[in-house]
């Protein structure tokens, strides 16, 4: 009779509950179901919801009655109620079972409400990151003092950091070049703070990142099913019964061998570009300044057939010479490789070019000489701009022609004759 009776508030209790979980119950009960966020009464949090306290009342008086009540006497019917007991408890297990989960789940959602949102987020993202295998790759174009000192000093920087110089190319004194491999997690600080100390300038500076995780996971797997085939070779290897068989399977063998090989050395290529980021530094050293003139501003006009030369100071070192000159009117830029010395001391002239323009709509022109010397000292670098202004009339030395100039010599000898003639004349 206890048994019956027990069961009974048990049965009685998981009713309750369930009723109060189906309810709209103003305690944090909804339409929704259940949010954890809201206490289960809002007067005290610490008690529990009305209809578990109803359920509990239920069962302690169930069990107040049973022990009240006189023990029955045995009889012979009574193995029928007992045989109810036996079946009863069946579906009350799974339902005591499953309260300590119906709890945790409660708690765990719970203490979910309570962390904070962007913590959380910040710890995704990370544990995504470290999931990536990123191959990072810099590009950089640097003006140095001295190309030599520069890569040397690059190459020393990124031993410091546990990276090392993977080439370098310094046949020239004016420019040279650099690729470095360093730590990736360091990546940031070699080349804001250890490149930017070296420089003097960045002329240029790009970074790509290529995500290689799929092609990395796809080589796993790859190499995975070819070493459970070459372990199925291996076996029918050592069962061949003659010598052809034998023969077959062993190509087949190192053909699949060969394959594995090639695939693990690409696995560890992408674990070392994407441990080891690679750095490619061009350097240039810094130009000296080289004086240069053009002359004084032209006034031409059109078609006219005009000639320019430029003089410019050679710089202590600087041997060879590369003059470009732009004259402003959208021709292609005129580029020339010879000059002479001067009579001044460390003075030259270059070449003489000419050039004719056409239209006088957007006239005057601003035209340009630019000269870029090379030499034992380095670099260096000069440029001067002038005036064209652009008429559509001729000037007067433009109208020289081989009929006019004999026409002239005439004159001049017509001239000459005549005067004679009247000294002649006045003296008789």
């Amino acid at each position: 009779m206890k048994l019956v009776t027990t069961l009974i508030c048990v049965l009685a209790l998981v009713l309750a509950l369930a009723g109060c979980s189906a309810s709209a119950d103003p305690t944090g009960y909804g339409e929704e179901g259940w949010s954890p966020g809201l206490p289960a009464n809002p007067g005290n949090p610490a008690a529990p919801a009305p209809a578990a306290a109803r359920a509990v009342e239920m069962a302690d008086a169930s069990a107040t009655q049973a022990m009240a009540a006189p023990a029955a006497p045995a009889a012979a019917s009574a193995p029928a109620p007992q045989a109810v007991t036996a079946q009863a408890p069946a579906p009350a297990a799974p339902a005591a079972a499953a309260m300590p989960q119906v709890a945790a789940s409660v708690g765990a959602a719970a203490e979910f409400a309570d962390a904070p949102v962007a913590q959380f987020s910040e710890e995704q993202a990370a544990l995504v990151a470290q999931k990536r295998i990123i191959v990072r790759t810099v590009n950089m174009g640097i003006v140095v003092a001295n190309v030599s000192d520069a890569i040397a000093e690059i190459g020393r920087a990124a031993a410091a950091q546990g990276g090392w110089v993977v080439g370098a190319d310094r046949s020239s004194t004016h420019s040279g070049f650099i690729a470095v491999r360093v730590p990736a997690s360091m990546l940031d600080d070699f080349v804001d703070t250890r490149i930017g100390a070296i420089a003097l300038e960045v002329d240029t500076h790009n970074s790509t990142s290529t995500d290689v995780t799929d092609e990395y996971y796809d080589l796993n797997a790859r190499v995975d099913s070819l070493k459970a085939t070459e372990g199925a070779l291996i076996r029918l290897l050592d069962r061949a019964e003659d010598v052809e068989d034998a023969l077959e399977v062993q190509r087949e063998l190192a053909a699949l061998q060969a394959e594995i090989e090639a695939h693990l050395g690409r696995i560890k290529l992408l674990e070392e570009t994407s441990a080891f980021s690679l750095v490619n530094i061009s350097l240039t050293v810094a130009p000296l300044d080289m004086r240069v003139s053009a002359g004084t501003d032209r006034t031409l006009s059109v078609g006219e057939f005009a000639r320019f030369r430029a003089k410019f100071h050679q710089p202590e070192g600087i041997d060879e010479f590369t003059t470009t000159w732009d004259f402003g009117d959208g021709t292609p830029p005129v580029t020339i490789y010879a000059s002479v010395a001067s009579a001044d001391p460390g003075q030259r002239t270059t070449a003489t070019v000419n050039h004719i323009y056409d239209d006088d709509r957007d006239s005057p022109y601003i035209a340009q000489v630019k000269i870029v010397g090379t030499g034992k000292a380095g670099l260096a670098e000069g440029s001067d701009t002038f005036i064209a202004t652009v008429t559509e009339y001729r000037s007067l030395r433009c109208s020289w022609t081989p009929a006019l100039s004999m026409k002239t010599a005439a004159w001049k000898r017509a001239k000459k004759w005549s005067t004679a003639d009247l000294s002649r004349g006045r003296k008789a």
